[in-house]
């Protein structure tokens, strides 16, 4: 499965500059959904879901530059959990505090990077 990111000019937010993000060559068995933000002139933000039992390997195309990206993991017991979810192996504590690290890297180069995601689990990806 791919997903490309364009550097077409998208919709402005607080964060950076949404952009399309396609996913291509999904299986009958995978349910993914992908977005993507264009952060200042070199960065990227990507936020991928994977809503099927399956794992899937993204290939990620398009991307601004190359370097390493870094990847938070959202993470729950089960699917429907409403207890036990972490974003970045942190959980949201009495007050709200939440301190979420990035728990693994993505290389990328010539605009080219690869992420496993397992099933029910989503990723954001920062560049």
């Amino acid at each position: 499965m791919t997903l490309e990111f364009l550097l077409k000019r998208g919709k402005d937010s607080a964060s950076g500059t949404l952009v399309e993000a396609n996913l291509s060559g999904q299986s009958d068995a995978q349910n993914l959904t992908a977005f993507a933000a264009r952060n200042g002139s070199h960065g990227f933000k990507l936020a991928i879901f994977n809503k099927a039992a399956a794992p899937a390997t993204i290939n990620i195309t398009g991307l601004p530059v190359s370097r390493r990206a870094s990847v938070w993991w959202l993470k729950a017991p089960a699917v429907d959990s409403l207890d036990g979810v972490t974003l970045g192996g942190s959980r949201v504590e009495g007050g709200g505090a939440f301190h979420p690290q990035a728990e693994a890297q993505v290389r990328i180069r010539d605009g080219r990077g690869s992420l496993d995601l397992p099933g029910y689990s989503a990723a954001y990806v920062e560049g």
